[in-house]
């Protein structure tokens, strides 16, 4: 009986593939250059339970390696450069209706919201972020989250 070498398991979370965090002043500067009207602000869904914080972020088209996650004290930022689809020059657009070029969205949590022990994850579209609650109220300190 022969194996097929092509086969490859499909992993969501771990272990998976590599993929390497934007490096936050990049995201920042690029962020500078847009104008008002060229960022997107996402909807969202927050719930909230005893114990967490659940956001849930539509961002259809986006890859991981474009996501920017981080809280700073009870404030959630999250940014996404979308990478530029380089066009056809020979081809003519006879309707362009939307462009996801840049994402940007800032989020207030509650007091006592803990983004040192956060995660996140994208999955068809949508970027789940989960912020734990502590007893007491949160750090000011800066925090890049992974996502998964």
């Amino acid at each position: 009986m022969e194996i097929s070498r092509s086969y490859k398991p499909f992993y969501t979370v771990y272990p998976g593939q590599y993929v390497p965090m934007l490096e936050e002043a990049d995201v920042l500067e690029k962020l500078k250059e847009f104008g008002l009207t060229d960022i997107i602000r996402p909807p969202v869904n927050i719930s909230e339970s005893e114990n967490s914080v659940t956001i849930e972020i539509s961002m259809p088209g986006v890859e991981r390696d474009e996501l920017l996650v981080s809280g700073e004290g009870n404030m959630l930022s999250v940014c996404v450069l979308h990478k530029e689809c380089a066009g056809r020059e020979d081809v003519v657009n006879r309707c362009h209706e939307f462009s996801y070029t840049c994402y940007d969205r800032h989020i207030m949590l509650p007091e006592n919201a803990d983004t040192e022990f956060s995660y996140a994850e994208y999955k068809a579209g949508v970027l789940y972020i989960h912020v734990l609650k502590s007893d007491a109220p949160a750090a000011s300190h800066h925090t890049r989250i992974a996502v998964y």
